[in-house]
């Protein structure tokens, strides 16, 4: 949507597929994806693999998960318009566990996005708790999907600085080289490998 102020009102608010019918069709075009990010919320754990010569941001797809979150939220935020809160609070507990997933990976990048994925469906929760009428199961859904406000934050920053304390000596140890005699030197080429196979 290239319409700032529409983009805002279909991500962060209730919406009817017959006010916006393009955007409406569209959502329905990519119901198998939508399908697929609602099992993948149904998920425990999701982690990336850790390699070494590879920055998080080329084994981590955040353009691809932050697309799938907006196709969420726009999604969930019009079966909420059209009343359809169990269908909406599906939607929004999959961007939820996006975010959980985030946080899963040892980043502090991933972390940090976690947290705004969170923001962002728990705005939408809100929306259904305050304006929706739940029934009280949806209300014992949605405190079954609140993230926990057990004070964990301490143990989790001490594990992302290891992460990245490694990270960056794994980074500096491409600097040097070592020859068939055993001296260290600075290396003569220096290869970054994504995760594609390109060097960079």
């Amino acid at each position: 949507v290239g319409n700032p102020s529409l983009r805002d009102a279909l991500l962060r608010y209730p919406w009817k597929g017959e006010d916006h019918p393009q955007v409406s069709a569209w959502i329905d075009s990519h119901s198998a994806a939508i399908d697929e990010l609602l099992a993948i919320g149904r998920m425990e754990q999701c982690r990336w693999p850790v390699q070494a010569d590879i920055y998080d941001e080329d084994r981590v797809p955040y353009k691809k998960l932050h697309r799938s979150l907006l196709l969420l939220l726009a999604a969930g935020n019009r079966d909420l318009g059209e009343g359809r809160v169990a269908e909406a609070l599906a939607k929004h507990f999959s961007a939820l566990r996006m975010g959980v997933h985030l946080r899963q990976q040892p980043s502090t990048m991933g972390s940090f996005t976690g947290f705004g994925y969170e923001v962002r469906a728990l705005r939408m929760i809100r929306h259904v708790l305050v304006q929706s009428n739940p029934s009280g199961e949806d209300i014992a859904q949605i405190a079954g999907h609140l993230p926990s406000v057990a004070g964990s934050w301490s143990q989790e920053w001490a594990r992302l600085r290891e992460h990245e304390r490694l990270h960056y000596l794994n980074l500096l140890g491409r600097l040097y080289e070592e020859n068939d005699g055993g001296k260290v030197r600075f290396a003569r080429e220096i290869v970054i490998a994504s995760e594609d196979g390109r060097r960079r």
